[in-house]
């Protein structure tokens, strides 16, 4: 039987994303563009405009989040072994951390998966004594969701509501390596430049073996601050 983490959700993780998981995030991205759905009867025509959506938003997304840590979330299946159903992309700054997008696969959505990696992002934020921002559109359900967690309305308008978290709702963060997840760490990482090296701020979040929000940076770059 799968084990669960915390309010009957399935037994889920995260690892950062590689460049081998973009096949993934267009499937993901895909089934999102609802507001394509007219277009799918000229498969042609549905295809060009879904990659070119995806690509101007990948685009976006690393112009004005160019340090954001992207995570995919697994989900443990007994028959099939780990399966991607989703991801988190997360933009962490001293005093911000920003959700700039969660996403599940359709096939997967209403059993809190989403719920599980927002309560765990929210920990940890509140652990690194910031505070945790997201959008969400007006129409979109997820602003119920987001309600639920604690999440409250700091403004909005005809295209966005700008939603702040107050204070995060406990859950398990028990990992599939049977241990909990350790607080974040604020950590200061190098990272040479074409004229000099810069200095990024960030937050790790830290797994046994793995680091959560790390992406390709090694212990050997990071200092960890107490």
């Amino acid at each position: 039987m799968t084990q669960v983490l915390g309010d009957n959700t399935p037994r889920c993780f995260l690892r950062p994303a590689q460049p081998e998981d973009e096949q993934f995030l267009f499937r993901l991205f895909a089934e999102t563009q609802e507001y394509l759905a007219a277009f799918r009867s000229n498969a042609e025509l549905y295809a060009s405009l879904i990659e070119m959506q995806y690509q101007g938003r990948k685009q976006s997304y690393s112009a004005e989040y160019p340090c954001a840590a992207d995570a995919i979330l697994y989900l443990e299946d007994e028959a099939r072994g780990a399966l991607p159903v989703g991801r988190i992309l997360v933009d962490s700054k001293p005093e911000r951390w920003r959700v700039v997008d969660l996403a599940v696969l359709a096939a997967h959505r209403g059993r809190g998966l989403g719920s599980w990696a927002l309560r765990l992002c929210q920990q940890q934020c509140q652990a690194a004594g910031a505070k945790l921002t997201l959008a969400v559109k007006p129409d979109n359900r997820a602003r119920r969701l987001y309600e639920r967690l604690g999440f409250r309305v700091v403004y909005e308008d005809l295209l966005a509501v700008e939603m702040e978290s107050a204070a995060p709702i406990p859950c398990s963060t028990e990992s599939r390596y049977g241990i909990a997840v350790t607080p974040a760490r604020r950590a200061l990482i190098s990272k040479a430049d074409q004229s000099a090296p810069i200095r990024i701020d960030v937050f790790q979040l830290h797994l046994s073996g793995t680091s959560l929000w790390s992406g390709s940076v090694t212990p050997t770059q990071a200092a960890t601050l107490g």
